[in-house]
């Protein structure tokens, strides 16, 4: 189900999340303190994000992943909130920087997440997918270890922003590399970031053409992260959405199969509706089809024989039971002694049928990639 709308103060309803001025100007005023206090920093924009994303997922007992956790504030502002969560990134060192407590938390990788398919309610991430080799190998990852009807919410910073080359900014427009260049002479050392091995240029454009294009997901929100409400139509002007977004924030909703919906049945064919709407002594419905056993299979070239009228020449031929009170069946696949010859009566329409429904298997969260 779509989020709700927001209200023109810039909340939505039954969350407490504003996206208002005052908030856009603290979380920017925030930046200058990044360095300085991070602790400080980070806490502030986990509080926020998580309350942005309970815009979308009702939180509470959620089983939510947080993919490049790095230290854990967004992980235990998530737990904080109800969730149960766990964080996974491919940095050890990231993990224990601040040495916080946070539980549940896994050495792998965000381009092969080792989770089942389908297995979460939230795949959340922030600003990590800048950071990675194969941007939208990650965000189809986390499309799909999430469960259908479950939310996807990513974040990143896009190059083209005032922050897109991190501590090299505002000197990455005049190239990545050269900016890495001079931050090192200034400071004696590299960026932490460094430009083509651990941050990658992604921009707007590229990202709403993959949530658009993903077949597996619908979109429900792609807004600037730390602008009011009333801002997010940046986003759709091509050229300045690049420079003026900031932080882009994807939101999307896994679909769910069709053969899975609990309100849809796939519609059969016009031939074999009348068939399978028959059934026979037993209460089992009629089955067709490959899921049949070979003696209920019926050739394509006999659909007659399955409650449509018979042509001139075959009354009643399929429309009885044989003697021995067998369902009498067509085909090559019959015994020799339960072929229906034309002239016998009334075969399939009371016969009885065979059918059931198998297992589901429970799967847990935990698996390879891919599975």
């Amino acid at each position: 189900m779509a989020a709700a709308p927001p209200r023109r103060d810039g909340t939505r309803p039954g969350n407490g999340h504003r996206a208002t001025l005052a908030r856009s100007v603290r979380l920017l005023s925030a930046f200058r303190r990044e360095q300085s206090e991070p602790e400080y920093f980070y806490e502030l924009m986990a509080r926020d994000t998580v309350a942005q994303l309970g815009s979308y997922a009702d939180l509470a007992g959620a089983t939510v992943v947080d993919v490049g956790t790095g230290s854990g504030f967004f992980a235990r502002a998530l737990a904080d909130a109800g969730a149960r969560c766990t964080g996974i990134d491919h940095d050890l060192s990231e993990l224990t920087a601040h040495a916080l407590d946070v539980p549940n938390t896994l050495v792998g990788s965000a381009l092969a997440l080792p989770f089942r398919t389908g297995s979460v309610d939230v795949c959340f991430s922030s600003n990590v997918l800048e950071h990675v080799p194969d941007p939208w190998r990650m965000a189809d990852e986390m499309v799909r270890v999430t469960r259908p009807g479950g939310t996807v919410f990513l974040s990143f910073t896009n190059w083209l922003s005032p922050w897109g080359g991190h501590e090299t900014s505002p000197w990455h427009y005049l190239g990545g590399d050269r900016a890495a260049r001079r931050y090192e002479r200034r400071n004696g050392f590299p960026p932490k970031n460094r430009f083509g091995s651990g941050l990658h240029p992604v921009s707007v454009s590229s990202a709403l053409r993959w949530a658009r294009g993903n077949d597996q997901a619908t979109v429900l929100d792609a807004l600037p992260r730390y602008h009011p409400r009333w801002a997010e139509a940046v986003v759709r002007v091509p050229g300045l959405r690049e420079v003026a977004t900031w932080n882009l924030v994807l939101v999307l909703r896994k679909n769910t199969p069709l053969n899975d919906h609990p309100t849809l049945e796939k519609q059969d064919p016009p031939r074999e509706q009348d068939a399978l709407r028959q059934h026979g002594r037993s209460g089992k419905r009629a089955t067709r089809g490959k899921h049949a056993t070979p003696r209920e299979q019926v050739p394509l070239g006999e659909q007659d024989a399955l409650g449509e009228q018979d042509a001139p020449g075959k009354p009643d031929a399929l429309r009885q039971h044989d003697g021995s009170g067998k369902r009498a069946t067509l085909g090559r696949h019959a015994p020799l002694n339960e072929q229906v010859v034309l002239g016998e009566s009334d075969a399939l329409r009371q016969g009885e049928g065979v059918g059931g429904l198998g297992g589901v298997e429970n799967h847990g969260v935990l698996g390879g990639p891919g599975s």
